[in-house]
């Protein structure tokens, strides 16, 4: 009935619209600028349903909403358009950190060249997209559901500072809740923004002190400003142990990280037992969890590692190694295709082959004492049945070579009981005497 009639089909079009019938509202107005291009507000109508459509087109829809900032005086716009921009803009950039991850993994002079002619001219792109939302937020100042658009766009482009400052914004000053401030917390934390990020963390354990993911985010926050391991993270992860003990199943993967980080601690601090105990309790975190024993075992094979390259006596290196042999060992049974543990294992036998090049299999050492402790001096270490005898120094130590088929050492010293000794594989013997 009313073919012909532009003011008509411009209501038609209105309505097809608001059904969400976004495909006919794209052939309707195109058909409605062929007859009369000076209605170049519609190109907004179909800017919108490029975007919103099943199969959108996000160029097509920029297309067209570039014509109607053409046409359109900008105090002519309306705050939708602003707002229908920014978000086109962001999904045109939604490939940016793909993008960013590539440039940065780059290794040919001319690839990188071009990746990073392509992240300048989305980050100018994307700059536009938040200029667009800054005109939303100004038409509409108090919406807090366009705040939190705004700041997961941030996020998304690892604007993390900013996603984090946007948030802040929609928070109840008086009662904010822990959801929302651990949100605010880890978009510190992962942009790197420690202090802020642990000043959150802190409002959020002031509110709940048995909060364990505010515990844990806490411990990794330390943990990240720890540039010169004083070990500042230390007391914050045996909060998370404390708090995560109370339902060590429920919270294993809370406590594991801590005990991972307490084991590493100790062992770099040479305090290998606490360091032990520490990976003993991964094994026994949860019976029968191979990830678990997994992490466990190599941890025990590192403090192992660890002691043998800090000691000088190379009998002693092969003790520590020997039992790191049989914690990568475990670590194999366990995770038949680890490769990382296959090839520690191989480093590990490596060394011990070029330290036993090295040792004289027939000497044996060690110290002789008395019950006190007190080293007893020029004491006889005699090899039982043959001449071959040494005396130990003044401190009590001694070092001598032996026969190959020698059975039993026999230590005297004037003023004590002798005593005989059974030789074994071991080339260290701590005699005390009575």
């Amino acid at each position: 009935m009313t073919q012909g009639n532009i003011p008509a089909k411009i209501q038609y079009v209105n309505s097809l619209f608001y059904a969400k019938d976004y495909d006919e509202v794209i052939s309707n107005v195109e058909d409605i600028l062929k007859v009369d291009n000076s209605r170049g507000y519609l190109n907004r109508l179909i800017g919108y349903s490029y975007f919103d459509k099943k199969n959108p087109d996000y160029d097509k829809a920029a297309e067209y909403m570039g014509k109607l900032k053409q046409v359109v005086s900008e105090d002519k716009l309306l705050w939708k358009d602003h707002y229908y921009l920014a978000r086109i803009i962001a999904k045109q950039n939604q490939g940016y950190v793909a993008t960013l991850t590539e440039l940065n993994n780059a290794k040919d002079e001319a690839t990188k060249a071009e990746l990073q002619a392509k992240v300048n001219q989305m980050e100018r792109s994307i700059a536009e997209a938040f200029a667009e939302y800054d005109k939303v937020v100004e038409a509409r100042p108090d919406e807090k559901s366009l705040k939190n658009e705004i700041a997961n766009q941030y996020y998304s482009f690892r604007m993390f500072d900013k996603a984090a400052k946007m948030w802040e914004k929609n928070l109840d000053p008086v009662n904010p809740t822990v959801n929302e401030l651990m949100q605010i917390g880890r978009a510190y934390y992962n942009g790197d923004f420690y202090k802020e990020a642990e000043d959150v963390f802190n409002r959020v354990i002031q509110k709940q002190s048995d909060y364990l993911p505010a515990r844990v985010y806490m411990a990794r926050t330390y943990s990240k400003m720890d540039d010169n391991n004083t070990g500042i993270p230390k007391p914050k992860f045996e909060d998370v142990i404390k708090y995560a003990s109370v339902d060590s199943v429920k919270n294993a993967s809370e406590m594991m990280e801590a005990f991972r980080y307490l084991g590493y601690y100790y062992m770099q601090k040479d305090n290998y037992n606490t360091a032990k105990a520490v990976y003993d309790r991964m094994i026994n975190l949860i019976p029968g969890n191979v990830d678990n024993q997994v992490t466990a075992y190599k941890g025990l094979a590192s403090v192992e590692t660890n002691q043998a390259t800090k000691e000088a006596e190379l009998d002693n290196k092969l003790v520590y190694l020997t039992r790191a042999e049989n914690d990568y060992k475990k670590v194999i049974e366990l995770a038949p295709n680890d490769a990382s543990a296959k090839s520690s294992l191989k480093w590990v036998q490596d060394y011990q082959s070029s330290i036993r090049k090295g040792i004289n299999p027939n000497e044996i050492r060690g110290k002789v004492t008395d019950r006190s402790g007190k080293a007893i001096g020029f004491a006889s270490i005699r090899v039982k049945d043959t001449a071959a005898e040494n005396l130990t120094k003044s401190n009590g130590e001694f070092r001598f070579e032996i026969p190959q088929s020698a059975a039993v050492l026999i230590i005297s010293a004037q003023g004590h009981t002798t005593k005989e000794i059974p030789l074994t594989s071991s080339r260290v013997y701590n005699i005390v005497l009575d």
